[in-house]
């Protein structure tokens, strides 16, 4: 049913929202809630008007931000912390998302 279908997207949604480490696979996430890859990218991206990767970098990101402003950890944590195995990949996407370096969220 359409009720069924809402519910399992706002699952995928949740998980995808507070998986940061290691970041969901699709597969996983459509295992999770009982869909089709193909069926979830798909009523996923008409339900929220985004894809599942860009939600999951998106929550990545925010969380990272917020470990990096409360200064308890290292860059090189935060970046495991979201899922990053390489402090580099992790310092570049974070650039790229909010346009600084992840050293300036400290200031």
């Amino acid at each position: 049913t359409r009720d069924e279908e809402l519910r399992r997207l706002d699952v995928a949604r949740r998980i995808v929202m507070t998986q940061y480490s290691p970041p969901p696979l699709i597969g996983e996430v459509a295992r999770r809630v009982g869909m089709s890859e193909t069926k979830l990218k798909r009523a996923f991206k008409s339900r929220f008007g985004t894809t599942l990767y860009d939600m999951s970098v998106e929550a990545r990101m925010r969380h990272a931000l917020e470990l990096l402003r409360c200064r308890r950890m290292s860059v090189g944590q935060v970046a495991y912390a979201v899922g990053y195995s390489h402090q580099t990949s992790f310092t570049t996407a974070f650039k790229q998302h909010f346009g600084f370096l992840p050293r300036a969220a400290r200031q």
